[in-house]
């Protein structure tokens, strides 16, 4: 399994947008079929690389990455299904909350 994240500035902190080109081998708004379109991969193995996958390359699989009890709670809930839709519809997705071990640490009013 290969790892995903955000490497700002060098890429947009935004997870969504980076899901997006991974899903879609493109930028945002370009009207190409994507960059070497046969290493498109789905929008569910895009979104496993930020969990297990990043869990899996630090070595914390056995604690991390998974919304399991036990396991440290770091994760985000968004205003939509990530999963339906187009891939464009998913860069519309607002967070709801994001919790860090276990704290909320943002929680959309």
């Amino acid at each position: 399994m290969s790892a995903a994240g955000t490497d700002a500035p060098i890429e947009n902190i935004n997870p969504l947008r980076s899901i997006y080109a991974a899903v879609e081998r493109k930028n945002l708004h370009e009207s190409n079929n994507g960059y070497i379109p046969e290493q498109k991969i789905t929008r569910y193995e895009a979104i496993q690389m930020y969990t297990t996958g990043s869990a899996q390359a630090i070595c914390k699989e056995h604690k991390r990455g998974l919304i399991k009890e036990g396991y440290d709670a770091d994760f985000s809930t968004f205003d939509r299904d990530l999963f339906s839709g187009s891939s464009e519809d998913m860069l519309e997705a607002k967070a709801i909350k994001t919790v860090v071990a276990g704290r909320v640490v943002y929680k959309r009013m």
